[in-house]
C-alpha cells in the first residue's frame, strides 16, 4: 500500500479545514490552524508507519491510543459533556409571607434606555440601525452612554445622528428635550447619548443658584445655564491678566434673550468690581430691571443721548489705554478692582442703533465704529460689550466684519430664531436654531466649553430684583470721571437720572407737559398703573400735578369727558372744574378749591405711591393738605440742616415724596449743587436715609 493512505489523510484534513475547521470559533483562528496541522501530520506519520511495516500490531495501536488522547486534550478543555439530568426533587412548600404594606405612592419606573435603543433605534430600519450603546454613566438627572456607530452596512455619521435626535426621541417614546447627541473626543464613529430621565430634578437644577455660585474668580468665567448632563454653560467675561471679553446673544421673541442678559449683568454687578452702561432702543421695555440699576442707561433712539454715550465710551477707552502707559510700572491690562472697575456696555436689540433708517446714517456709523473699538481696542482698558439681537445677519454687527469677528471670538449664545444664521456669522456653529424650544434653550459657542448640543439658561427672573438691590454700586475711577464730566457735562453728571428723564420726555410727547386731569381720571379707570406713572412724573415737576397757575382765569364751559362702554354704561369724568377761580367767580371772592378735583389728584398721588410700594393713604392725605392748605408743615427742632429756608424746603420736598436729586430740586426750586449740599447735611443729621443709589426718603424715626 505504501504511503498513499498518509497522503490521502493529509488531503482530507486540508479540505476539512477549508470547509469547516477555520469557522468553528472555539479558539483563536491562528491557534486552530496550528492545532489542525499538528493533528494532521501526526495522523499521516502514524499511517505511513503502519502501512510500510507489519500493519496495526500492538505497538502501533498503543501509540495511536496514547497520541490520540494527548492530541484531544485541547479540544475537550473547551467542550464538556454535561452530566445526565437526575430526577428533580419536589419543590418545598413555600412559606406564607405576610402581606406587604400598602404602597402609599407609586413612582413612574425609569425607562430602560438600552432596551428601548435596541428595540426602536438600532433595529433594522431604525434611526441608527446597527448602533450600540456602551459605557453607561449616571448623571444628575439621567444617564449618559457612548454610541458605537457602525462602520459598514447602514452607516450613520455622528452629524446625521444629531440631526435625527427628534426621530430618536419619538422612537423611544420620550420628549425631544430628553434626548441629546453630543460629539465624542475619540472620533466621528462615536457619539455621546444624554438621556434626561428625572424631569423634576432637571427642572430644579435650572434654578439660578445666585451670583456667587455663578462666577469663578480664579478663571473669570461666568456660568449662566446647564447642559443636559449637568455641566454648567460658561461665559468668558473678564480675566485679571487678559482683560475683558465681549460677546453676543442671538434670540427671537420669547426665546429668553433679554432675561439672560439681565441674569449675566446681575452676576457681574455682584462681583463688586463691575459697572454697567446700557442702551435699550425700545425705551427700556426690554431690560427694565437693568435700566433701573445701570450706572448709565440710554433708553430710546434719541441721537443726542446715543452720541453722548458713544463719546463717553471713547473717553473711557482712550484714557485708560493712555493711563496704562503712564502708570509705573507700565501695565499691559487695566487693573480690575472696585476702585477701577470693569465697564460692560450692554446693547439690547443692537441692530436698531446700527440702522441708518432709525437713528440716521451719521449716528449709525458712529455707533458701529465706536462699538467696534470696544471689542477690538479697549479690551485691555477694562471694557467689553455685550450685544443682543433678534436678527441673524451681519447687520447685528453694524455691517462690520471686524466687529463680528472680535465679538463672537469668545462668547456666542444662540437661542431660538425664526431663520437660520447667516453662513459664517459664527464660525464652528452647527446647531439648528429654528428647532430650539423657546424660553431659555440655547447653544453656546466660544473660547471655553463649546458643544454641539443645546442646554438651557437658569431661571432667574423672580430673583433678579433682589440680587440687583443687593449688588454693591461702584463708579469709574477719578481719573475717568473727571474727563467725562468736563467733556460731557450734564449728559454724564445726570446719567443716574437718564431713565427718568427719558420717561418724562416720552410722557411729554404723548400727553403734553401738563396732562389734562380729566384724561388722567379716565385713564385710571382703564389702566391704573399708567395713571400712577403719569401722576408720579407730574409730581416730580410740581407739588400740584396737572394744575394750571392758580392765578389764571379758566373756564369750565366744556362738558366733562364721557365714554360709553360696550355694556351701555356711560362713564363721566370726575373732573368738573379747575382748582383756580373761574370767569363766574366775583373778583376778590374767597376761593375754595373744588373738592372733586382735589379727590381726583389725590387718587393719582395714591396710585403713584402704591406703585412705589408706599402707603397710598398717606400720599393722598399729603396731596390734599398741599392743595387745600389744610395743614402747615412742621419741622423737627435742633437740627443744623433745617436752619435755613433751603434746608426746610428740600426736607419738605422729600417728605412729600420726591426721592431723587432731580425731582427734589424741581419740587423745592433749588439748583442741583444746593440740593446735593443739603442732602449731605440731612443725611448727617439722620433726618433722611438712602433707599438705594441716588434715592432718598425721610427717616421715619426722625
Amino acid at each position: 500500500m505504501g504511503t498513499a493512505p498518509a497522503w490521502g489523510f493529509l488531503a482530507t484534513a486540508g479540505l476539512w479545514w477549508l470547509l469547516r475547521g477555520r469557522r468553528t470559533g472555539w479558539a483563536p483562528r491562528r491557534w486552530l490552524a496550528a492545532y489542525t496541522l499538528t493533528v494532521a501530520v501526526a495522523g499521516a506519520v502514524w499511517l505511513a508507519w503502519t502501512t510500510t511495516t507489519h500493519g496495526p500490531t500492538r505497538l502501533p495501536l498503543a501509540v495511536l491510543w496514547a497520541g490520540g488522547y494527548a492530541l484531544a486534550v485541547p479540544y475537550w478543555r473547551h467542550h464538556h459533556i454535561p452530566n445526565p439530568i437526575g430526577p428533580t426533587p419536589p419543590a418545598p412548600e413555600p412559606d406564607v409571607a405576610p402581606e406587604p404594606p400598602a404602597i402609599a405612592e407609586v413612582h413612574e419606573q425609569l425607562p430602560e434606555v438600552i432596551d428601548l435603543w435596541n428595540k426602536w433605534v438600532a433595529c433594522k430600519g431604525g434611526p441608527a440601525e446597527g448602533s450600540q450603546l456602551a459605557d453607561r454613566e449616571s448623571t444628575a438627572d439621567g444617564e449618559k452612554y457612548t454610541v458605537l456607530l457602525p462602520r459598514s452596512g447602514s452607516r450613520v455619521s455622528r452629524r446625521e445622528l444629531q440631526n435625527r435626535a427628534y426621530q430618536i426621541a419619538h422612537a423611544m417614546g420620550m420628549s425631544a428635550a430628553q434626548i441629546r447627541i453630543d460629539a465624542h473626543d475619540d472620533g466621528e464613529h462615536l457619539a455621546y447619548l444624554l438621556a434626561t430621565l428625572d424631569r423634576e430634578t432637571a427642572a430644579a437644577s435650572l434654578t439660578y443658584p445666585g451670583p456667587k455660585d455663578c462666577y469663578d474668580p480664579a478663571t473669570g468665567i461666568t456660568y449662566w445655564g446647564r447642559w443636559p448632563d449637568g455641566e454648567r454653560m460658561p461665559w468668558t467675561a473678564f480675566h485679571p491678566e487678559r482683560g475683558v471679553f465681549s460677546g453676543v446673544i442671538l434670540g427671537g421673541t420669547g426665546a429668553g434673550k433679554s432675561r439672560l442678559v439681565e441674569q449675566l449683568c446681575a452676576t457681574w454687578l455682584n462681583t463688586g468690581f463691575v459697572t454697567i452702561w446700557m442702551i435699550d432702543p425700545q425705551d427700556g421695555s426690554s431690560l427694565p430691571t437693568l435700566a433701573e440699576y445701570a450706572d448709565w442707561a440710554v433708553v430710546g433712539r434719541d441721537p443726542k443721548r446715543l452720541n453722548a454715550m458713544m463719546r463717553g465710551i471713547d473717553i473711557v477707552g482712550e484714557t485708560r489705554t493712555k493711563n496704562n502707559a503712564i502708570a509705573r510700572p507700565r501695565r499691559k491690562v487695566h487693573p480690575l478692582s472696585p476702585r477701577t472697575p470693569v465697564l460692560i456696555v450692554v446693547i439690547d436689540e443692537c441692530h436698531m442703533i446700527f440702522d441708518p433708517n432709525l437713528v440716521g446714517p451719521e449716528q449709525a456709523a458712529i455707533n458701529a465704529n465706536t462699538v467696534d473699538r470696544i471689542a477690538r481696542s479697549y479690551r485691555k482698558g477694562g471694557m467689553g460689550v455685550l450685544l443682543a439681537s433678534q436678527d441673524s445677519g451681519l447687520k447685528v454687527f453694524g455691517g462690520l466684519d471686524t466687529l463680528r469677528a472680535n465679538v463672537v471670538n469668545y462668547n456666542s449664545v444662540v437661542m431660538r430664531l425664526t431663520s437660520n444664521i447667516a453662513g459664517g456669522l459664527i464660525p464652528g456653529f452647527g446647531g439648528d436654531a429654528k428647532a430650539l424650544p423657546p424660553h431659555g434653550y440655547a447653544y453656546y459657542n466660544g473660547a471655553t466649553g463649546s458643544r454641539d448640543i443645546h442646554g438651557r439658561a437658569f431661571d432667574a427672573e423672580n430673583d433678579l430684583p433682589r440680587y440687583y438691590r443687593e449688588a454693591p454700586r461702584v463708579e469709574l475711577e477719578t481719573a475717568i470721571r473727571r474727563p467725562l464730566t468736563e467733556q460731557l457735562g450734564t449728559a454724564y453728571t445726570r446719567r443716574h437720572h437718564a431713565l427718568d428723564d427719558a420717561t418724562t420726555a416720552n410722557a411729554t410727547n404723548l400727553y403734553g407737559p401738563v396732562p389734562d386731569p380729566s384724561l388722567i381720571a379716565e385713564i385710571a379707570i382703564d389702566d391704573p398703573d399708567l395713571a400712577a406713572g403719569l401722576s408720579q412724573i407730574a409730581a416730580a415737576r410740581d407739588v400740584q400735578p396737572f394744575l394750571p397757575d392758580l392765578g389764571q382765569t379758566t373756564t369750565t364751559d366744556r362738558p366733562p369727558a364721557a365714554r360709553t362702554t360696550t355694556t351701555g354704561n356711560t362713564l363721566l369724568s370726575a373732573w368738573t372744574r379747575q382748582l383756580g377761580p373761574t370767569a363766574t367767580d366775583e373778583p376778590g371772592e374767597d376761593f375754595e378749591p373744588d373738592r372733586q378735583a382735589v379727590d381726583v389728584l389725590a387718587f393719582g398721588a395714591g396710585l403713584a405711591a402704591q406703585a412705589r410700594g408706599e402707603d397710598p393713604d398717606e400720599a393722598m392725605a399729603a396731596i390734599r393738605d398741599a392743595l387745600t392748605g389744610d395743614a402747615t408743615p412742621t419741622f423737627p427742632s435742633g437740627f443744623k440742616s433745617l436752619g435755613t429756608a433751603a434746608g426746610r424746603d428740600i426736607y419738605q420736598a422729600i417728605r412729600d415724596g420726591a426721592d431723587t436729586p432731580a425731582t427734589i430740586g424741581i419740587r423745592a426750586g433749588y439748583a442741583e449743587s444746593t440740593v446735593h449740599r443739603i442732602l449731605k447735611a440731612l443725611l448727617a443729621d439722620k433726618l433722611i436715609r438712602k433707599t438705594r443709589y441716588g434715592r432718598y426718603e425721610a427717616n421715619p424715626a426722625a
